[in-house]
């Protein structure tokens, strides 16, 4: 209702042109449930990158914009070039081709501007602000040139938007919000005066404060309330589970959540098809991945001191790691009495143990012992004959470079199968990828660093003299997240006792030593420019060209209403 003649025509000729995508899908099987789609993803690190590789594991085309180097572009083709820029960082890659652009400059962000209206999605990394101070607002100028585009943006810490505006505060047209992601569609925000009443005043945001600062996921797991309860008993500091939690679980997989959801609600919106905004933070997250254990705060589950309670892992006897005799590790998570009556049989100390009731944790320190001294008599292969098949719940714990030599797939979070498809799909990573392979990026490179002149500055954590290929194997990014500045990874707390444990085999940088899972670095320009020639018809030197080693648009607008010229006219000052 109120729609024009000529805006349902948009609208259907654009879900024509979705359809004839769809049907003409490459690199992907047209079952793939997101083939068809196009997303563009701003060069990050973890968090952004692990949702734009979901989204083309699944069948979406993605193109990744990376900073500009002088070696990129060297040909259209870049990858067969004698010589190339040095990979990025970045290992989550798979099925993404990379286009390099400055979108500091008028004419790197002309060329994404002049894409937008080609693609579905796009992934913002970036701190608050950033994409407004390029003339890149996702409101007022991404989404005014295509009314489809989801935008989702992605951060540590809350927008503003986020931290200072309830979904009850926001007429039902404009938001559905989730616990942890708010879409927000492009309609124009209501323009209602607020009551002077103080009562209809919202409180101020406690963690308004955080909105501007620097993060990583630990900071992230600090104010979400989570990082408190992770770890051995006080006094003993809490121990993180390392990037896991907030840059991926509440950050990247959030985020194609939220994709998701969007991908819904614009396509059962009675054929409107509009666009949303998809505002997802880190903290947010992982508050609501923590439903579970603040809910058993108020059970006997989990109302103990950190490290004391059954699901905690550390004193809980029946759900924990024990070492065996080859200084391997079992898990035991014999929660139920059933499994735990097996666990006490098969291990052998039923007679030990029956008259110690394990719901009491006075009981836990002498049941601990008993168990550890049990498991330590055996090898964990030994073990493994005893319990696999069994219900006692108890597994080995296996490390990567081990599941590597047995075979395993590591390239799927899920298997989607049509209906009355018998067929077994295959995992995302056994499709051949368009990036580097690993022995490529194995062979010494000794391409220049870029010119400083050519760096991209994004967002306030940018530093000028920040070189990522120096921190090939951290999370050092970002918070939500351009690059960011330098940590330092501390050494891996030895195991005094361990003596007899070798030292870990190294592993390919890729993850996987013949490199068939695609976790390789990209490099700067590999595969976007045929892409970009295939999304929009452009060739080089015609629609755009190739400058200071990175891409940029001749005679189209910078999104500040300027017409750029064939020629660059200085940089954002951000």
């Amino acid at each position: 209702m109120g729609r024009t003649r000529s805006s349902n025509n948009a609208a259907n000729a654009e879900n024509v042109d979705t359809a004839s995508r769809l049907d003409a899908a490459t690199g992907a099987s047209t079952n793939a449930p997101l083939a068809g789609l196009r997303a563009i993803e701003l060069a990050g690190l973890a968090p952004g990158p692990f949702a734009g590789m979901l989204l083309a594991d699944y069948g979406c085309e993605v193109l990744r914009l990376d900073r500009p180097h002088p070696l990129a572009h060297l040909s259209s083709s870049g990858e067969n070039h004698p010589r190339r820029p040095p990979p990025t960082p970045d290992n989550l890659t798979r099925g993404k081709s990379s286009l390099a652009v400055d979108l500091s400059t008028p004419g790197g962000r002309s060329l994404l501007l002049s894409m937008i209206p080609h693609v579905d999605i796009l992934i913002d990394p970036y701190r608050p602000g950033v994409l407004e101070r390029l003339g890149l607002d996702p409101r007022n100028v991404l989404l005014r040139s295509n009314p489809r585009l989801i935008v989702v943006r992605l951060t540590g810490f809350r927008r503003p938007s986020a931290a200072s505006t309830s979904a009850s505060d926001k007429p039902v047209s404009e938001a559905v919000t989730t616990t942890f992601t708010s879409l927000t569609s492009p309609s124009p925000t209501s323009t209602s005066t607020p009551s002077p009443d103080s009562s209809h005043q919202q409180a101020p945001d406690p963690e308004a404060k955080y909105t501007h600062m620097a993060g990583h996921d630990l900071n992230y797991l600090a104010i979400s309330g989570l990082l408190s309860t992770l770890g051995p008993p006080p006094p003993h500091p809490p121990i993180p589970p390392g990037n896991l939690i907030a840059d991926f679980a509440a950050g990247g997989a959030a985020a194609f959540a939220g994709v998701l959801l969007a991908l819904f609600q614009r396509d059962r919106t009675n054929g409107s098809g509009r666009g949303q905004v998809v505002e997802s933070n880190m903290v947010d997250a992982t508050r609501y991945l923590s439903s579970f254990a603040r809910a058993g705060q108020r059970t006997p589950a989990w109302d103990r001191d950190r490290g004391t309670n059954v699901l905690d892992g550390v004193e809980c006897p029946f759900y924990r790691c024990y070492r065996t005799a080859d200084n391997q590790y079992v898990a035991v998570g014999a929660l139920e009495e059933k499994f735990y009556a097996e666990l006490i049989t098969l291990l052998g100390v039923r007679g030990e143990v029956e008259m110690l009731d394990r719901r009491d944790p006075r009981n836990w320190s002498a049941l601990r012992q008993i168990f550890a001294d049990r498991f330590a008599s055996g090898t964990r292969s030994e073990w493994e004959v005893v319990f696999d098949g069994s219900d006692a719940c108890v597994t080995p714990v296996k490390g990567w470079e081990e599941l590597e030599e047995e075979g395993v797939d590591f390239g799927a979070a899920a298997y989607v199968r049509l209906a009355g498809d018998d067929q077994v799909p295959s995992s995302p990573s056994s499709a051949p990828a368009n990036i580097s392979t690993a022995t490529q990026l194995a062979e010494e490179n000794t391409s220049p660093a870029p010119a400083s002149g050519n760096t991209t500055q994004l967002g306030a954590n940018s530093t000028e003299d920040f070189d990522p290929s120096s921190f090939p194997n951290t999370d050092d990014a970002l918070d939500g997240k351009s690059l960011g500045r330098e940590v330092e990874k501390e050494d891996g707390d030895t195991n005094s006792k361990d003596t007899r444990r070798k030292p870990k085999k190294k592993m390919a940088m890729n993850g996987n030593q013949n490199g068939k899972e695609g976790l390789v670095p990209i490099r700067p320009g590999e595969g976007g420019e045929d892409i970009l020639k295939q999304w929009t018809g452009w060739t080089r030197g015609s629609e755009y060209d190739v400058r200071g080693g990175g891409c940029v648009r001749l005679g189209g607008s910078d999104g500040s209403g300027r017409e750029e010229v064939r020629g660059e006219r200085g940089r954002a000052k951000l």
